[in-house]
């Protein structure tokens, strides 16, 4: 099994983790303060919240290259979404059950930030190149569109779609050159 495909299973554990994070909160806090159910909820919610954000984090820390905004943004957009959330909730008639509202805002925080790091988390092309030199491999080139085909298994350009025979797509790049005699 490959570290991303090991990766991506410890990934779909987040779920039934935090379920269990929030159940167990659940019961911790409403052992505590019987009488406040609504910020019993909350509090076990931020936990909860927290644990999804540690775990996700440790998965995925080897295989992101962190710069402030990774870091930062995702957790701006759950705060912007929870902020608003609040606001929604705070206008609700105390005639409603707002625990299930509670509760519904905190998987939306949830969510919000873990899409926020999907997209945000994600290598770039440079960062790709820059990677595979690195690693000391030589990067084979689309000859058509320039792509890097480095790492891939066929000889085929999933960026333009041209299809290549081996010898023509290594007779197709440049040749290194050391000390000037190629």
């Amino acid at each position: 099994m490959s570290r991303l495909v090991a990766r991506i299973l410890l990934s779909l554990l987040v779920f039934p983790l935090a379920l269990v994070c929030f159940g167990l909160m659940i019961v911790v806090m409403a052992s505590r303060r019987p009488r406040e159910e609504e910020g019993a909820l909350i509090v076990a919610d931020v936990i909860t919240f927290i644990f999804i954000c540690a775990y996700w984090t440790l998965v995925w820390r080897k295989s992101v290259r962190w710069t402030l905004g990774r870091f930062l943004v995702p957790y701006g957009v759950a705060i912007g979404f929870g902020v608003i959330a609040v606001v929604v909730l705070g206008n609700v008639t105390f005639r409603v059950d707002r625990e299930p509202l509670w509760i519904l805002m905190f998987l939306g925080v949830s969510v919000a930030w873990l899409l926020t790091t999907i997209f945000l988390w994600q290598e770039t092309p440079l960062e790709r190149g820059e990677r595979l030199q690195m690693s000391n491999r030589s990067n084979i080139s689309c000859p058509s569109c320039g792509y890097n085909l480095t790492g891939l298994n066929e000889a085929r350009c999933p960026e333009c779609g041209a299809k290549f025979t081996l010898d023509e797509l290594f007779a197709s790049q440049p040749r290194e050159t050391v000390g000037g005699i190629e």
